[in-house]
């Protein structure tokens, strides 16, 4: 089944020709903050599958505890929220965990009403805590701190096609509990007034210019209005239509050079290559930042000929993003 992506947002930043450097000190002198398990946590290493109630819900997860975890020492905490009908990209993150010392976790079947519940600028959206997939997420941070031992200073989220809109809005909301944010094959737009966010947060943007789900060059994919929606022209001429098509109308790039202008970084990126993809890279305010890297695939995770793969490149982002003093 194709992975659908709707999502027409992301609040966002990034920085850095090696993925995340510029306007940071030195992240790796950072303290950690250690969430209450630390001292407490006999969570073992390995594979483990979670659930609770959030709001009358029941909600569940993989959780990936990489062999570095002794209950003693605070690890970083990433969160991955899957496409609209695949759950593969969480499991490539759970399987970099151990590899790069982070705890992971994956909600299943993460969104109650995927279809709407990432879209704040449709009418009713509720961009705050009474959003189901965010209360889920914001309880979820809150259950593993007291599982285990985790790095309050070190949480983030990441997603691919609807889970990267998702990863945006909790970046708008949970602005005060994430550090960064990295957006996967998914439209990018500046929330604007609708976003109360006291402080804006790090984002990495990764995109094919072949994307024809989440089209790289603006406007709706006609295989969407056609089959998913079964009525093109209808739907054209719907309110909803018409501000769909206005909503992704400008091409990846452009979005991010408004974002970043929101934000107060530079106009113009530097455009660097990497592998065979290119990298951008606004100049951005301290502890802020706005990145993206355009390859030349289609809908999909990637790897550029450095070797990286997409999971790794988020990761390389994250580690040079904790939240700021």
């Amino acid at each position: 089944m194709r992975s659908i992506c709707l999502t027409v947002i992301s609040l966002a930043l990034l920085t850095g020709s090696n993925i995340g450097v510029a306007g940071q000190s030195d992240p790796m002198s950072h303290p950690a903050v250690p969430s209450v398990g630390c001292g407490s946590s006999e969570v073992e290493p390995g594979q483990h599958q979670g659930t609770m109630d959030v709001g009358g819900i029941e909600r569940n997860w993989e959780l990936a505890v990489p062999s570095v975890h002794d209950g003693q020492t605070p690890l970083p905490l990433v969160i991955g929220l899957h496409g609209g009908s695949e759950f593969y990209s969480s499991q490539r993150l759970l399987a970099l965990a151990e590899d790069e010392g982070f705890v992971a976790v994956a909600p299943r079947d993460a969104y109650q009403d995927w279809w709407m519940v990432w879209e704040p600028q449709l009418p009713g959206y509720d961009l705050s805590l009474g959003n189901p997939d965010t209360a889920m997420v914001d309880t979820l941070i809150d259950r593993l701190g007291k599982e285990l031992c985790l790095d309050l200073a070190r949480v983030y989220a990441t997603g691919f096609c609807v889970g990267a809109g998702g990863t945006s809005v909790l970046g708008c909301v949970l602005d005060d509990r994430l550090a960064a944010i990295a957006d996967v094959a998914v439209w990018v737009a500046d929330l604007g007034e609708t976003c109360n966010a006291k402080r804006s947060v790090p984002v990495l943007a990764i995109h094919g210019t072949n994307d024809i789900d989440a089209v790289y060059g603006g406007g709706i994919a006609e295989w969407f209005l056609n089959t998913v929606m079964k009525d093109g022209s209808r739907v054209r001429d719907s309110a909803w239509g018409q501000w769909l098509m206005s909503a992704t109308a400008d091409p990846v790039p452009d979005r991010l050079a408004a974002l970043a202008e929101h934000y107060g970084c530079g106009p113009e990126p530097v455009i660097e290559p990497l592998g065979e993809a290119d990298h951008y890279t606004w100049a951005c305010p301290d502890d802020v930042a706005v990145e993206l890297v355009t390859h030349d695939g289609g809908h999909t995770w990637i790897s550029t000929t450095d070797g990286r793969t997409t999971e790794q490149l988020v990761w390389d982002f994250f580690e040079q993003h904790p939240m700021p003093e």
